[in-house]
């Protein structure tokens, strides 16, 4: 396929969030390329985002959705019409992402050099600091029970320097042909978020190959916070929760340990909020919410975990 002739849709979620996604979509029109087709999913924000997007864009597909569907979910209604509208490609892209012009050919150019391989990640820098790296690809580390973003926190020049094939396609930016939909599927909504991104991985390699170049940069913003204090009650819950429910394929023995690691890092997360509560009395309701969040994700969890 002529390269100037493909399509290349980029799905950006949208929840309560104008800011950020308006400086995501201004990045990408920036770019001034034909092959790139930008779609806006609205995730049932309840501020006035959907409408000052509306109003923006209104010439760009704008899809509001009647409930939250999360991330996996609300990606899945972009991914579907990209698929419905003729994508060669598709881009999954977190709202707080910023695309430099020259984002764009070097995925496209390993991508197109080897058809075995079906899904190829950026190297993603800290819009805050873009000497330090958010992530150079990801894989899977049974150790750690999740995926892991190779080299972050590094230095960019130092690190995530090299083309490799990885295990898991992180989700806040990649790029995949339309046959990896088509072939393994697209995420799993019961995940909601978190987790997600290595669940459909898993999928994608049985049929694919996973790539991370850093010939690409984009840069992000990091809306989950970057230390334990920092993160949502959305977080405490979903990824506490996933992680048991990721799991819960697994054989009794690798369970057993994902268990004990779930609580062990359950138990820091937990002194930390309630010293951060005893410590910041301005925001002791968001730290009571959070570490509520974080015991009903491991109840849930726990009981997702060992249901037959």
């Amino acid at each position: 396929m002529e390269q100037n002739s493909l399509t290349v849709y980029v799905i950006i979620l949208n929840w309560n969030n104008f800011d950020d996604t308006d400086k995501c979509i201004h990045s990408l029109l920036e770019i001034k390329d034909e092959r790139i087709k930008v779609v806006i999913v609205d995730n049932h924000s309840t501020d006035n985002s959907a409408q000052l997007l509306k109003e923006k864009y209104s010439h760009l597909p704008i899809l509001v959705t009647s409930t939250n569907n999360g991330y996996a979910g609300g990606m899945n209604i972009g991914i579907k019409y990209a698929l419905d509208n003729s994508a060669n490609y598709i881009i999954i892209s977190n709202n707080d992402i910023i695309y430099p012009k020259d984002f764009l050919p070097p995925l496209l150019e390993i991508i197109n050099s080897d058809l075995s391989i079906g899904i190829i990640s950026p190297k993603v820098l800290y819009m805050h600091d873009k000497n330090k790296i958010y992530c150079a690809g990801a894989d899977f580390k049974l150790l750690r029970g999740s995926g892991v973003a190779a080299f972050q926190g590094k230095n960019t020049s130092k690190f995530g320097n090299e083309i490799r094939e990885i295990s898991m396609a992180e989700g806040s930016c990649f790029l995949a042909r339309k046959e990896v939909f088509l072939k393994s599927g697209l995420f799993c909504e019961d995940f909601f978020m978190y987790f997600e991104d290595l669940e459909f991985s898993d999928r994608v390699r049985e049929n694919y190959k996973i790539f991370f170049t850093p010939k690409s940069i984009v840069y992000h913003k990091g809306g989950a916070g970057s230390n334990w204090k920092n993160h949502s009650p959305l977080y405490y819950y979903y990824y506490t929760r996933n992680r048991y429910l990721y799991f819960k394929k697994y054989k009794l023995s690798v369970k057993i340990y994902v268990l004990f690691y779930s609580l062990f890092v359950s138990l820091a997360k937990g002194i930390t909020l309630i010293k951060e509560f005893i410590l910041d009395k301005n925001s002791r309701q968001k730290y009571m919410l959070c570490l509520n969040s974080l015991i009903r994700g491991n109840s849930d969890g726990i009981k997702i975990f060992f249901k037959k």
